[in-house]
């Protein structure tokens, strides 16, 4: 995190996203890292009058085992679903310890909707935030790059690594997310035409190449169910990813689709804790819906290259996690004790495999060593089909 201070009014635009970031001249800001990078691409690096780091200024509050009886804490992630849900069991285990902590959760306007109605968050927050309006908390706990920059990250669950950061160790580790009621009345209207298909949602790409999966990967498995009449796919993903996946849809035999869920439902994050909820299973690599599948306690398969499922999927019941390497099959840029490629975006731009860019793929040649027969044996083993 850093503390900057800005020349003049700047309007920035966020990536892959319709939003904006207003931030007005001489006033103190809280911004990711990342923020500042993204000053710099859109050409605004002289605006900025002071750019310091948050430890700084604030770190004196940063939390650190203390007494929270009456205290507030506040806790930073400028990351996507799967990020910021990473932090809800121990949040959760705070309260029950002490029931008159205060806690503010700062993510995306984006990603508020994922946390209504949740009782242990009392407020949600979006960056950027002002200094002075920061200083009115007791404590913060940053989780800015703590997966990315944490050679721990490479053998321990995520959820249990965002709970040392709180200095407790919860009882139940997965998370517990809830769908609006009002919501969840519109979403079983749309799906009224499949009541009685197996519905099984397909997340169609995560935010980093080196985790997506090939989408003939896809295909070649809904042509594996071509024969059963009793199955229905949803494609979901973000807005961004909807004419990926209507061109997709056109490949696939049949009318095995029932519609594209990020065009209908990408604007819309409980839209589609609704559809998930409602939905026999979720199938994907490690995404954001993955996650909801996991915190809505719904069957999940997760499709992984070269780390292992369980450093995400330890936490949720009814869960297999398909891996694509093994003693036999490391992957060879990898690093740590399990060979775990963790160089995604935040290491290559554009999120791909150093080993694809060698053997000049799109995709991680892990992913290969999965076969659509290996979900189809999966959705057997948790009694889906």
């Amino acid at each position: 995190m850093r503390v900057i201070n800005l020349k003049r009014q700047l309007i920035l635009t966020t990536p892959n996203e319709d939003r904006e970031f207003k931030l007005k001249e001489n006033e103190d800001y809280v911004v990711p890292d990342g923020l500042i990078g993204r000053i710099e691409e859109q050409g605004f690096v002289e605006s900025i009058f002071s750019n310091k780091e948050f430890y700084e200024i604030l770190g004196h509050k940063i939390y650190n085992k203390e007494d929270l009886t009456n205290k507030s804490l506040l806790s930073f992630r400028n990351g996507g679903i799967g990020d910021l849900m990473f932090q809800l069991p121990a949040v959760r285990e705070l309260k029950k310890k002490y029931p008159s902590l205060k806690f503010y959760l700062c993510c995306s306007s984006h990603y508020k909707p994922l946390f209504e109605g949740i009782s242990f968050i009392d407020d949600l927050v979006e960056l950027p935030l002002t200094l002075d309006y920061l200083k009115q908390f007791d404590y913060f706990v940053n989780f800015e790059n703590l997966i990315e920059n944490s050679k721990d990250a490479e053998t321990v669950n995520a959820y249990e690594l965002h709970a040392r950061k709180f200095f407790i160790e919860p009882e139940n580790y997965r998370p517990e997310l809830v769908v609006n009621k009002n919501v969840e009345k519109e979403v079983l209207k749309d799906l009224q035409p499949y009541k009685d298909k197996k519905r099984i949602v397909i997340s169609f790409a995560a935010s980093a190449t080196i985790r997506t999966v090939n989408p003939y990967f896809y295909k070649k498995f809904i042509e594996l169910l071509d024969n059963r009449d009793d199955i229905m796919f949803f494609i979901s993903g973000s807005k961004g990813q909807s004419k990926s996946i209507d061109e997709f849809i056109k490949l696939l035999p049949r009318k095995k689709v029932a519609k594209n869920c990020a065009l209908t439902y990408g604007e819309n994050i409980q839209q589609t804790m609704a559809l998930i909820k409602n939905s026999h299973c979720v199938i994907g690599p490690d995404s954001g819906l993955l996650h909801i599948a996991g915190g809505l306690n719904i069957p999940l398969i997760g499709i992984f290259g070269a780390f292992p499922p369980s450093l995400r999927l330890k936490s949720y019941k009814n869960s297999i996690g398909l891996k694509g390497f093994g003693s036999v099959h490391p992957c060879h840029f990898g690093r740590g004790k399990w060979n775990c490629c963790f160089q995604h975006k935040w290491d290559n731009d554009n999120g791909s495999c150093f080993l694809a860019e060698k053997t000049k793929e799109t995709y991680s040649p892990c992913m290969n060593l999965i076969k659509p027969e290996h979900v189809v044996e999966a959705l057997k083993k948790l009694g889906v089909i």
